[in-house]
């Protein structure tokens, strides 16, 4: 004769047969009540919750369907906060037609850049994520690109030296394709001379810059220009044309590699010509 279920045995025997879906019938739950109850004799709430949970999964191997109310308004939710090294830190959670999105959207901007990629998992899915919310900014009015105020002095923007919220050769970077507000200012951060919005690369360059160099130029990459930056290849704070011999095709990896790097390019013969840094070029030979 078995022992009498403790109040929180029972709790949890209660739980289980709620979270049944109705499809699940009498016998079947009938059953699921025997298991539990017997597994009760010899295990406490606390173990009989994974086994209650294994039952329900072995019913219901796909979940209860989302009721209409779910599916008109789905559980969505993102928090972050910015550290103060401007780092960001987030969690959150997705319904599952979103969640299936995000696996469809990040998977292939996740894969390996060719085999010598050694990124990890996390941190390919970290380095999509970013180029994900990149080419989100692509704009849709007027064929215009993200706007930036550079509040910064055009000595430090030109020789990537000085002190600011982002650091002066990341500035140069965002700045190589967007409209910038450049705002010059002088010894006592008074604004000297605000400039016209300059359009650095219009749509019909960036077209004939898609033709030209049809991916990503840097050796080896292939990723495909809609997730590429045009990249001034002597930057336009140094005085660098915004035309089709002073631009080259880079994704957001390879963009970042030739403004924080040793990596070169320059223009030969109409094409862009990447130059590895010293410690590269040995390592290969």
């Amino acid at each position: 004769m078995g022992v009498a279920l403790e109040p929180e045995q029972l709790s949890v025997i209660d739980r289980v047969l709620r979270e049944l879906p109705p499809h699940v019938d009498q016998t079947e739950r009938g059953h699921a009540v025997e298991v539990l109850a017997a597994a009760a004799q010899s295990l406490d709430a606390s173990c009989l919750v994974p086994l209650g949970r294994e039952i329900v999964n072995r019913l219901d191997p796909d979940g209860a369907l989302p009721g209409e109310d779910e599916l008109a308004h789905p559980r969505r939710e993102f928090r972050y906060d910015t550290r103060r090294d401007g780092s960001v830190r987030f969690q959150g959670f997705l319904d599952a037609e979103t969640g299936a999105l995000l696996g469809a959207v990040l998977s292939p901007l996740a894969k390996p850049h060719d085999a010598h990629d050694t990124r990890s998992l996390t941190e390919r899915q970290g380095d999509a994520f970013a180029e994900l919310l990149e080419t989100s900014t692509t704009p849709t009015e007027g064929g215009e690109r993200p706007h930036i105020a550079v509040t910064i002095p055009l000595t430090t923007l030109q020789n990537g030296l000085g002190s600011t919220e982002l650091a002066p050769s990341a500035i140069r970077r965002l700045a190589c394709d967007a409209k910038v507000l450049p705002v010059v200012l002088g010894s006592n951060s008074e604004p000297l001379d605000i400039g016209r919005i300059s359009y650095t690369v219009p749509p019909h360059l960036r077209r004939a810059l898609i033709v030209r160099d049809k991916h990503c130029a840097f050796p080896g990459c292939r990723r495909r220009p809609s997730t590429c930056h045009a990249h001034h290849i002597t930057h336009w704070a140094n005085g660098g044309d915004t035309a089709l011999a002073n631009l080259v095709l880079l994704c957001g990896m390879h963009h970042r590699l030739i403004h924080h790097s040793g990596w070169t390019v320059r223009m030969v013969n109409g094409r862009p010509e990447f130059t590895a840094p010293a410690f590269v070029r040995r390592r290969a030979g």
